[in-house]
């Protein structure tokens, strides 16, 4: 899959497709282990040569600077837009935060609680929505707004 989604990525800034804006999760892990067990590639350096609109969110919990990030992206409307959000896989899990046996597996259901406790999440119930996240939600939060651009 990486193939062709550098092929699309590749004639994405060659068309000049502006209202394209692509996160990257920057989070250091392969199924594995750690990326640079498999890979040195510079992804921004790639999507420069791609002529992308290129952006980093040092903290990939730190909502406004993400929100800040995509308002940016919106507004270069020359080319498409890269987004590289720097996270820790796991994050908020006490035993499993950066550790690649968060990739592509459950966490079960002890670290779950564990990491509803460690996030002071108000409900250990299966499927709770937290009534502020649905409030952001509802409220259009980091979704493109009435009379922006689509």
């Amino acid at each position: 899959m990486e193939g062709i989604s550098h092929e699309v990525a590749a004639l994405a800034g060659h068309q000049r497709l502006g209202k394209l804006i692509w996160i990257f999760d920057d989070n250091r892990i392969t199924i594995e282990g750690a990326t640079d067990l498999s890979s040195s590639t510079d992804q921004t350096d790639r999507f420069h040569g791609y002529h992308w609109h290129i952006q980093h969110v040092e903290d990939g919990t730190d909502l406004d600077a993400l929100d800040q990030a995509l308002t940016a992206a919106r507004g270069a409307a020359a080319r498409p837009s890269l987004i590289v959000m720097t996270t820790r896989i796991g994050e908020g899990s006490p035993n499993k935060v950066g550790h690649h046996s968060t990739h592509g597996a459950p966490l079960g259901d002890d670290e779950i609680s564990a990491t509803k406790t460690n996030l002071a999440y108000p409900s250990h119930q299966p499927f709770h929505v937290d009534p502020g996240g649905l409030a952001a939600w509802r409220a259009g939060r980091f979704l493109l707004r009435p009379g922006s651009a689509r």
